[in-house]
């Protein structure tokens, strides 16, 4: 009684374990990194012109240089939004402000980017953002000032290649944009063949115990 008692329990570890592996998979995890920027910043020259705030991981183009006041980290200053951000967006006469980062993908894959956006210019009607993911139609853009100060979360599908590159670019007068939380996840819902197997394998084991276990004939004492 107790080596059957012993198995039943290993099997209910196999049902616990592939239960937990199956809820892994459901869950994506994001492939942006730095996304929320707190990872912490670098400093970038280009074109004779120095950033000494540019969120670590992401590349600016020289635009996001050119202005350094306009285009760097903020630390935790904007309402709505959960940790830092970055401001981005020169004057509407100069290059549009830009930073990017290249993702590892699965080719085929279908992924959701989402983040929050916040605008702290008004009734510019050449500002413009665009959030997108480069040499392809997917991606968001606005254009012109929002009406009103607030944040906004922003959300957009692309299919993956193997590598693909995250853009957002954008340029107001007066005022910057600020982004957040940037996640970049996998649209996974099904489990993996083998942990359904896991499972299936755990479950079958259980009621099969648990069958014998009810038909034994016990002895009177």
């Amino acid at each position: 009684m107790r080596r059957v008692k012993a198995f039943l329990f290993v099997l209910w570890l196999i049902c616990i374990f592939a239960t937990v592996g199956i809820h892994q998979q459901a869950m994506a995890a994001n492939i942006v990194m730095n996304g929320d920027f707190t990872g912490g910043y670098y400093t970038s020259t280009i074109d004779s012109n120095t950033n000494t705030l540019v969120p670590n991981d992401w590349m600016p183009n020289p635009a996001f240089d050119l202005y350094a006041g306009y285009n760097r980290i903020d630390m935790g200053s904007i309402p709505g939004i959960t940790g830092d951000t970055v401001s981005i967006g020169d004057t509407d006469s100069e290059p549009a402000a830009s930073i990017s980062q290249v993702l590892t993908t699965v080719a085929g894959a279908t992924y959701t980017v989402s983040f929050e956006l916040y605008n702290s210019g008004l009734s510019d009607p050449g500002a413009f953002f665009n959030a997108s993911i480069v040499g392809t139609t997917s991606g968001i853009q606005i254009n012109g000032d929002p009406s009103s100060y607030e944040t906004q979360y922003e959300t957009f599908s692309f299919t993956g290649t193997g590598s693909d590159i995250l853009a957002f670019t954008a340029n107001t007068t007066p005022g910057e944009w600020y982004i957040g939380d940037v996640v970049v996840s996998e649209q996974s819902t099904v489990p993996e063949p083998s942990a359904l197997l896991l499972l299936g394998f755990g479950l079958g084991g259980v009621g099969f115990l648990n069958r014998r276990i009810r038909n034994l004939k016990w002895p009177r004492w």
